[in-house]
């Protein structure tokens, strides 16, 4: 409760280090499934705030710090069967917003076997992981005004062309596939991305 309402939050990022330990310590070392969806679902909401909400560049002070983040979260990601679909989610959901806040931890994720990590993403049968899988990828092959991202492109090529194959057969087989019920939101969110 007390991760979740935002007071340790509140109370350790007096020390922009102390916050981003204390949640590495709970993602690495609590067997709570619980305890670690309430710390990424703080991540989500923390790296969701516009840059604005943060007070301008001051929400970048402590970003450096938060870089921490991106193991843990990837070693979640990585044992989906031991940590169950929702935590999984949630980790994959946490990535893409502090993907979307800094250019550095997309480099970091993908230096750290990311496309790996999404190559088997895509072939989950949980809605969610793959919803989030696949804005994942979107935040990814994002790139700034006037920059050229050369992400998607190794995306796509990587693996055998494996992410464009599986979002062709999201697409042609719509949304049952293996016995699996996907929404619509799934081929709309696949289409976009070819």
């Amino acid at each position: 409760v007390l991760i979740e309402t935002g007071y340790i939050q509140s109370v350790l990022m007096a020390n922009l280090q102390e916050y981003p330990k204390f949640l590495v310590g709970i993602l690495e070392n609590s067997d709570r499934g619980l305890v670690k969806e309430a710390c990424c679902r703080r991540i989500i909401k923390f790296f969701g705030k516009s840059r604005k909400d943060e007070g301008g560049d001051e929400g970048d002070a402590g970003k450096i710090e938060f870089i921490t983040l991106v193991d843990p979260l990837t070693s979640i990601i990585t044992r989906s069967k031991e940590n169950g679909a929702r935590l999984t989610a949630l980790s994959v959901m946490s990535i893409v917003n502090m993907c979307t806040f800094s250019e550095d931890i997309k480099d970091i994720f993908l230096q750290r076997n990311g496309i790996a990590i999404i190559n088997d993403l895509m072939d989950s049968t949980n809605e969610d992981i793959l919803m989030n899988a696949l804005r994942l990828i979107m935040t990814l092959i994002a790139s700034k005004k006037g920059e050229t991202n050369m992400i998607g492109r190794q995306l796509a090529e990587d693996s055998d062309n494996k992410i464009i194959k599986r979002l062709i057969a999201l697409i042609k087989q719509g949304p049952d596939i293996n016995y699996c019920q996907f929404s619509k939101q799934v081929l709309f969110m696949s289409i976009s991305l070819l």
